[in-house]
């Protein structure tokens, strides 16, 4: 990273906010901003948090959902427990994950489905586009089986190519779906958050939702001249896109 980003990582208001109150991460006021947009969460919620590491949105969560709510919170990595939640370690994408959420669960439902989950960052911009996309169809795929009846399901994913598509699937499932950026992602960040909210009733829920295919996106690799990224309204050239950056 360089020198500027660590420099301006310091200054940043969001992250001394979270270390002043207690939070994980500065992430955590992307979901409080999100939740006072939308009312995501309510109290006596169960809510799963993929991607959970290393703890800001399952506070938040725990917050809203309160004594009588439950959080799970699934990631790669272990992450520090949290009183009023359960963390699991595991892959979203792995099948073995479906049976331990499910015993946890007792078969019930969540009532929300969230995620800030972001792969590893490879610099070539088109390609961590590509996986943000896969990472984020995985979780909704989980959410659309796991989820209640009017449930909600919210994750980050990177744009470019391919995110109307999804959208678009979702769409096909939800009531509501709609893009929303946080005032506390970063200026420099080009990730969005896809808000989902409710799950329709009495339709049959897919395996897999579709999702760019490495061919459709290749066109969009960076090539250190110039990329082309669609935001929330319009579109907009980013030049000499540089490397990406986890925005937590």
């Amino acid at each position: 990273m360089g020198g500027r980003w660590i420099d301006a990582h310091r200054r940043d208001p969001y992250r001394r906010k979270a270390r002043r109150e207690g939070y994980r991460a500065r992430s955590a006021y992307k979901l409080q901003q999100i939740q006072e947009r939308f009312g995501i969460l309510r109290n006596g919620d169960t809510v799963l948090d993929i991607g959970c590491f290393p703890g800001g949105w399952t506070q938040v969560a725990i917050e809203h959902v309160g004594s009588e709510g439950s959080v799970i919170g699934v990631d790669l990595r272990v992450c520090p427990p949290l009183t009023g939640a359960t963390m699991v370690v595991g892959d979203i994408m792995d099948p073995n994950l479906n049976e331990e959420i499910m015993a946890l669960l007792e078969n019930a439902k969540f009532n929300a489905v969230i995620s800030d989950i972001a792969p590893g960052i490879t610099g070539a911009y088109g390609y961590d586009v590509f996986l943000s996309m896969q990472l984020t169809a995985a979780s909704a795929d989980f959410a659309l089986r796991h989820l209640t009846d009017g449930g909600s399901f919210v994750s980050k994913v990177f744009t470019g190519a391919g995110i109307e598509k999804l959208i678009g699937s979702l769409r096909k499932y939800f009531s509501i779906v709609q893009r929303f950026d946080p005032m506390a992602s970063r200026n420099s960040s080009s990730e969005t958050y896809i808000i989902a909210r409710n799950l329709k009733p009495n339709i049959p829920r897919p395996k897999i939702l579709e999702t760019p295919t490495q061919d459709a996106v290749s066109s969009a690799k960076e090539d250190d001249d110039e990329t082309k990224i669609k935001p929330a309204t319009g579109f907009r050239v980013v030049r000499k896109q540089k490397k990406q950056v986890p925005d937590e």
